[in-house]
């Protein structure tokens, strides 16, 4: 009985254990996001964001994780595509993704007016969506001067 109860009293530490490591990591948190890209054209629409405000990340991770998430989209599918985008209010970023019928697969970056957020997930439709005009495609992989901190 006492065997039982340690038993449970370990495993509940260790969930817990593993949930502070979670929060403390956000560059863990989205390369598991990353696992969830799949490259099909079924599946739920989800979103995973993280910004240099909220999170502890910096504009230099932001880059990176880009890099590597792009990388992760592009292996998916060989007709994946990557954009400089605007928003309706004029800021930048830049996105890879891969077009399936009805939705989109993508990695994300943006610049905004007071922090870099990188994201990754699925969205309906079809990219862009009306609240983004694509200024340029970009070579994959490649995140343009300008698009995050320093501008």
């Amino acid at each position: 009985m006492k065997m039982k109860l340690l038993i449970r009293a370990m495993i509940f530490s260790a969930i817990v254990a593993l949930f502070m490591v979670w929060l403390k990591f956000p560059e863990l948190q989205f390369r598991i996001s990353l696992s969830r890209l799949n490259g099909s054209a079924s599946g739920q629409e989800w979103g995973f964001s993280l910004n240099t405000v909220h999170d502890r990340i910096t504009t230099d991770q932001i880059g990176q994780l880009y890099f590597v998430g792009s990388k992760k989209v592009v292996s998916m599918r060989k007709d994946a595509k990557s954009y400089v985008y605007e928003d309706r209010s004029g800021y930048m970023g830049c996105i890879t993704l891969v077009q399936h019928s009805g939705s989109y697969e993508y990695v994300g970056v943006f610049g905004g007016n007071d922090s870099d957020l990188i994201t990754s997930g699925r969205s309906m439709g079809e990219f862009p969506s009306e609240s983004y005009k694509i200024l340029s495609e970009v070579p994959n992989h490649e995140l343009p001067r300008g698009i995050i901190r320093p501008w």
